[in-house]
């Protein structure tokens, strides 16, 4: 089966090659851009390619939003934080660089910072993995099973 493989892409088209190429990088790597490429290579239909890129960014704005919280909170500590209303269930607001609630309290103070960094991180991983995810699901679609993987000790 390698080989049929190997003939096939050398004697396809360089779009196709490339294609395959971007998916088998994506599929390993780290980077979000290597990632979302390969994404998009892998999502053939146009339904598909607009659900993928649009979750996938969507992951990463709030991937930002988290990480821009943490930051905001060092410049401006007594508008950024997690805010509750005594008295009200519904009134647990995320404040960013505006003014608080009033009669509220904040909950986690400077805990808020490591806690979003990590909150950060942790769906940025989750939003990778699913991505390289989708990416794997197409390859084996393809006939371009686990041996073929490019992945090193993958």
């Amino acid at each position: 089966m390698g080989f049929v493989f190997q003939v096939a892409v050398r004697h396809s088209p360089p779009f196709f090659h490339r294609s395959i190429r971007r998916v088998q990088l994506a599929e390993c790597s780290g980077s979000p851009l290597m990632v979302f490429q390969g994404l998009r290579h892998a999502t053939r239909g146009r339904s598909g390619r607009i659900t993928a890129t649009a979750l996938y960014i969507f992951g990463y704005i709030n991937v930002f939003t988290l990480w821009s919280v943490a930051l905001e909170k060092f410049f401006a500590p007594s508008k950024v934080g997690l805010w509750y209303v005594p008295g009200q269930i519904s009134s647990l607001t995320l404040v960013n660089n505006t003014i608080p609630p009033d009669g509220g309290r904040e909950l986690m103070g400077w805990w808020l910072v490591p806690s979003v960094v990590f909150l950060g991180w942790l769906l940025h991983y989750i939003t990778n993995k699913t991505a390289q995810w989708w990416i794997r699901r197409y390859r084996f679609r393809h006939r371009q099973g686990p041996e073929m993987s490019f992945c090193i000790g993958g």
